[in-house]
């Protein structure tokens, strides 16, 4: 387990019929847990009857100390056993990647997504300045002209820093006088030449705020991240977990001393009512 991570998040994730479900339909198990459905004429077994036959079969354990979770499966075959018992560990991974949203990790989206939209406002002010210079003459003979303001629009930043979003209103307070119609007539070249610098520094500072914002955001969703590190991979066993046949001989073998004096004892006793 990493040092950042809860355990007992890690184990509600194991034992969860969600991660079974997703190991049996991963390995294609019901046939493995199930050999005689391999009949025709037999019925097959539900999901439901597999995922439990599979959790009754699996034993998850942490030591609290070193918060380490170990996985054990028991099946007929040492192979089977084996695979199962990984393949817990790659939907475990899999599972975590695709589901785990912490409030760091949307953060992190949001501001990513937002920074994309800065860059291209950021190139498209660029643009829209050098075509201002490239067609335009600032001169006293013609001190306005026409402006398209049909392309600007309101966008909210709900979850970002109190900078970026003071930010985002004085770009937006910027637009509120051209905001009454798509074209705004008679706008002095040198008021819409302003506009756009001011525009443009604008959208450069709001990039750079944006760009810090996401880098912290980064570091704080590592801090957040529920990751955990395997230690080892299942082996195919050697040994057999059960039955134990040398406890059985032995048992066996008591029971049989045990009864076998009980007859005697019985008999001789017998005997005697016999006699008398």
């Amino acid at each position: 387990m990493g040092l950042n991570s809860s355990s007992s998040q890690i184990l509600a994730v194991i034992r969860s019929k969600t991660l079974t479900s997703r190991v049996i339909e991963a390995l294609r198990l019901i046939p493995v847990l199930y050999p005689e459905s391999n009949n025709e004429t037999r019925k097959l077994p539900t999901l439901v009857q597999a995922i439990d036959l599979l959790q009754s079969r699996t034993i998850i354990s942490e030591d609290k100390k070193s918060q380490m979770i170990t996985i054990q499966v028991m099946m007929n075959s040492p192979e089977d056993a084996a695979l199962i018992a990984n393949g817990y560990l790659d939907e475990l991974t899999k599972f975590i990647n695709e589901n785990t949203f912490t409030s760091a990790k949307r953060n992190r989206i949001f501001l990513e997504n937002q920074l994309g939209r800065n860059k291209i406002e950021l190139l498209n002010s660029g643009k829209e300045l050098n075509s201002f210079y490239a067609s335009n003459k600032i001169s006293n003979i013609v001190p306005s002209m026409d402006v398209d303001v049909s392309s600007h629009q309101e966008e909210s930043m709900s979850e970002s820093s109190y900078e970026v979003v003071q930010l985002q209103k004085k770009l937006e307070s910027n637009n509120s006088q051209l905001k009454q119609a798509n074209i705004v007539k008679d706008v002095p070249q040198q008021v819409y030449l302003q506009y756009l610098i001011i525009q443009r520094e604008l959208l450069g500072r709001l990039n750079a705020l944006l760009s810090q914002e996401y880098e912290m955001a980064k570091i704080d969703e590592s801090k957040e991240d529920i990751s955990f590190q395997i230690i080892d991979r299942a082996m195919v066993p050697v040994n057999r977990f059960s039955p134990h046949r040398t406890k059985i001989v032995l048992v066996g073998f008591a029971l049989s001393l045990i009864l076998g004096i009980f007859y005697v004892i019985f008999r001789d006793f017998l005997g005697k009512n016999k006699e008398n």
